[in-house]
């Protein structure tokens, strides 16, 4: 069973949570206005939930959070002003980490311990995946053969990189391992698998469509190679969005919208692990951290609007401290395949 906390918003309405790191911290992005304006926000159980040190900028995210407490993300200072991909500490601020030569826009998905930063780089006409340290600045990842898109989504603590790449008929998922070029991840025979995430056992999780019409959650490793999970009882469709160094994963249904957790082989509707009278509806599970607490997204008493949330296991919570309140959860992540696919044409995280 879990216990759920709510995130809170920056003074508006709406919050969406995106990682965890081990001492549960959480970021993501909140509405500062009922008008919706977004910003980076950081979350601890002592401080609540705070603005980054972003002042002079219009909108911002942040997608990962390391165990140092180094944040990354993106933010624009202006409306129709290009995006850029930022890094962020308690002691240095917000810095800009730039794009690749010939690029207008960026951004950072993903930090590990050792602050090595993946995300995108791209221009009105193309997309590359990113590398970059405090040492080398950006460097190019590289593109697998025939496909002339690619994005990283996530970086382990060994700098194994995991993302997509695309061309103008599919989408693979795709591994960045060391020296070697990039290794694609195959899908379930059709044209679209992305990778969200890699743990430091090399394991990977992602979503795979299986035909026009569905997806499904994936597990990846050298040696069985793609495998479809689990998927709910009434839900074939799912979406894998993080895996710890403990092989537990979230992720969500796309249909009905459902927070899932495979742990075991076995897939669980953490709706099913909370308090049945919270009133809560969890939606979507972005992250989970080695101690096993979640982050996600969801609803409140019907509310049309949403929250972040942080679920932690129950027996992690010491009694002499009072039960945490409930709250509302995020916002949904990118919803069914066909969507995901104009995405990445358009325009998840590691565990100690």
């Amino acid at each position: 069973m879990y216990s759920v906390t709510d995130i809170g918003t920056l003074g508006g309405i709406t919050s969406s949570a995106s990682d965890i790191n081990d001492s549960g911290q959480v970021v993501g992005t909140a509405s500062t206005t009922n008008r919706g304006d977004n910003r980076a926000f950081l979350w601890d159980s002592i401080n609540g939930i705070r603005n980054l040190d972003t002042s002079g900028i219009d909108t911002s995210s942040a997608n990962s959070i390391n165990n140092n407490g180094q944040v990354v993300g993106v933010y624009s200072p202006g409306v129709g002003i290009n995006r850029s991909a930022f890094i962020w500490d308690s002691v240095n601020g917000l810095q800009n980490l730039g794009t690749l030569p010939g690029d207008n826009s960026s951004t950072a998905n993903a930090i590990n311990n050792k602050g090595q930063v993946v995300g995108r780089s791209e221009n009105n006409s193309r997309i590359q995946p990113f590398l970059w340290d405090s040492a080398s600045g950006l460097q190019n990842l590289g593109l697998l053969n025939e496909y002339n898109n690619s994005g990283a989504q996530a970086i382990n603590n060994n700098g194994q990189v995991v993302g997509f790449a695309s061309n103008d008929r599919s989408v693979r998922a795709v591994l960045w391992d060391g020296n070697t070029r990039p290794q694609n991840l195959g899908s379930f025979g059709t044209f679209l698998s992305q990778a969200n995430s890699i743990n430091d056992n090399g394991q990977v999780v992602g979503v795979s469509s299986v035909d026009n019409n569905g997806s499904r959650a994936f597990l990846w490793d050298s040696a069985k190679g793609l495998q479809q999970l689990a998927s709910l009882d009434g839900y074939p469709n799912s979406y894998a969005s993080d895996i710890n160094n403990n092989g537990q994963i979230v992720g969500y249904t796309f249909s009905d919208f459902r927070a899932l957790l495979w742990e075991n082989g076995t897939v669980t509707d953490l709706n099913t692990l909370i308090d049945p009278n919270s009133g809560w509806k969890l939606g979507s599970a972005s992250a989970i951290n080695n101690k096993g607490q979640i982050v996600g997204s969801g609803i409140f008493n019907s509310q049309p609007l949403v929250r972040a949330f942080l679920l932690t296991p129950v027996s992690q919570i010491p009694k002499s401290v009072p039960e945490p309140t409930y709250g509302l959860g995020s916002l949904f992540c990118t919803l069914g395949s066909m969507y995901i696919l104009k995405r990445l044409h358009k325009s998840a995280k590691v565990k100690s």
